[in-house]
C-alpha cells in the first residue's frame, strides 16, 4: 500500500507527458491542480474550486481529487 508521504521516483519529462495526455488528464484536473498550485501554501477547499468547474457544491470535486489520488 502506498501513502502520501512515499517519494514517487518519475521525471519533469513523464509528468509533463502524463499532464498532457488527455486520456489520463482532463480539463477539469488541470483547472483542479492550476487552483491549488496558486493557492497560498498551495492548498484550496473543494468549496473554492466548485464553481470554477461549475459545480454546485463540492462533493464532486472531492471525489474527482479522491479519483486522482
Amino acid at each position: 500500500m502506498r501513502f502520501y508521504g512515499d517519494l514517487l521516483e518519475i521525471s519533469t519529462d513523464t509528468w509533463a507527458e502524463v499532464l498532457m495526455d488527455r486520456t489520463v488528464t482532463e480539463e477539469c484536473d488541470l483547472i483542479v491542480l492550476r487552483l491549488v498550485y496558486v493557492s497560498e501554501d498551495h492548498t484550496t477547499h473543494a468549496a473554492e474550486v466548485a464553481p470554477h468547474l461549475n459545480y454546485r457544491g463540492h462533493a464532486p470535486v472531492n471525489s474527482q481529487v479522491f479519483e486522482c489520488g
